[in-house]
């Protein structure tokens, strides 16, 4: 299609361009016309999943309620009051309109005008309102908060293309197959599901038929074998002599990895894994930041303290980005940097917008575990009032199965944790919390 069109353009331009200046492969009309066709493709794959031929970012009028904050093509941000008949000017019978309040007075809109113009008003966060309401008097204003907007989304598709084409320029050796991968792929105590087998393929071809680092998207809900692709990758780089990284948001998540990773690889005596966290004493965030910079140890897993500057990699291969989107803005900064020089593979149940956005119009690679394992049975979630009996029967129910609990709280300091763990001693003699 169009959009595959230009950047395989992009490629080969840049193939010619190896030794020269960076420089920029798509001037500011053709980014425009990149935009519209990533949102005509993008609209055609959201009718095309939902079967909705009609879908689109305007609003039905009759959709509405009372309250809601709706955007005027012309006019801006205003609140939805109702719709209702009036008389009209050029019929004699009334006609139903659209009453928006904005800060200067009431609008009304003929339904069918209205469907034409107004948009439903949105942020990342749904809670939040708008500072204020724009005034029908002075549409300038809107006006250049719209220009604004138009220039700051032309902006973030010109960096983007800068990063990409900076991505394409990087040249790596491609990793070497090994032949001790059909050992460690044995070890993998299940039988992996069609998706997971097609990922495991993406990787290794990115890995050892590319020159251009990877930066691949991994998508699939909890308990889809996502780390395993990341194990996988982890041992065709260490093989190689590269150090990988695996970057979590969360200690307990970190811990997780590292104690799964740890266990896959105690059978290779040459690789060290190894945790960075602030849980861990002083004396080991040294030990391992030594080891890190003299190359002794080859996986390294933590937090955002890995990404600190008294972090120095000796030979960095591979980064491992678990649920990046839980990520602050600075980390998210410096994971941008490192993806510009070493292959990054990202998992995540969840993507955010952008990451999925890159992954859908073709600048980051993607592969979809859509198949869940053979008995794995759905996630429950039950919300209710807090009730320590229910707690402690779902802890106990989980105990008698063999499985773990995570008690998560809003703050430690101040809760009764001593009587929770009483009463739950009480209940099970042998429970550690």
């Amino acid at each position: 299609d169009a959009i595959s069109e230009v950047i395989d353009r992009i490629r080969r331009e840049q193939g010619r361009r190896k030794d020269q200046p960076s420089k920029l492969a798509m001037g500011l009309e053709e980014v425009e016309e990149y935009i519209q066709q990533v949102k005509a493709k993008q609209q055609k794959g959201l009718q095309k999943l939902r079967g909705d031929s009609t879908l689109g970012f305007k609003v039905d009028p009759y959709s509405l309620i009372g309250g809601d904050y709706i955007v005027h093509k012309k006019y801006g941000i205003g609140r939805f009051v109702g719709i209702k008949f009036d008389d009209s000017k050029s019929s004699s019978e009334p006609v139903e309109y659209v009453f928006i309040e904005y800060a200067d007075g009431m609008a009304k809109l003929p339904v069918k005008q209205a469907a034409r113009m107004l948009y439903r008003y949105s942020l990342p966060n749904e809670t939040k309102k708008p500072r204020s309401l724009s005034k029908l008097n002075d549409t300038s204003t809107w006006e250049r908060r719209r220009i604004k907007g138009k220039v700051a989304v032309r902006k973030m598709v010109v960096d983007l293309m800068e990063l990409y084409l900076h991505r394409l320029r990087q040249r790596r050796p491609p990793y070497p197959k090994n032949p001790s991968m059909a050992e460690f792929v044995s070890q993998f105590p299940y039988e992996p599901t069609p998706d997971q087998k097609q990922a495991f393929k993406d990787v290794e071809r990115d890995l050892t038929k590319r020159e251009n680092p990877m930066d691949r998207l991994i998508c699939g809900d909890v308990g889809f074998g996502k780390t395993e692709v990341a194990m996988r990758a982890i041992f065709l780089v260490v093989s190689a002599g590269k150090q990988a990284m695996v970057l979590a948001p969360t200690i307990v998540l970190a811990k997780q990895h590292f104690d799964v990773i740890s266990e896959r690889f105690c059978s290779y005596k040459n690789v060290k894994v190894g945790l960075l966290s602030r849980f861990q004493t002083k004396s080991e965030n040294k030990r391992h930041l030594q080891m890190i910079k003299s190359g002794d140890l080859n996986v390294i897993v933590g937090t955002h303290a890995l990404l600190g500057d008294d972090v120095v990699y000796s030979k960095l291969g591979l980064l491992v980005v678990d649920e990046e989107q839980r990520f602050g803005v600075k980390q998210k900064e410096k994971i941008a940097s490192l993806k510009t020089s070493v292959d990054v593979l990202t998992l995540s149940a969840t993507p955010i917008p952008r990451t999925l956005y890159l992954a859908l119009t073709g600048f980051r690679d993607a592969s979809l575990i859509t198949t869940p394992p053979p008995e794995r049975v759905p996630i429950i979630t039950h919300l209710s009032a807090f009730e320590i009996e229910k707690v402690i029967s779902a802890i106990k129910q989980e105990l008698s199965r063999g499985g773990q609990v995570f008690y998560v709280l809003p703050r430690i300091k101040g809760n009764p944790s001593e009587y929770l763990s009483l009463r739950w001693c009480i209940f099970i003699p042998d429970l550690r919390v």
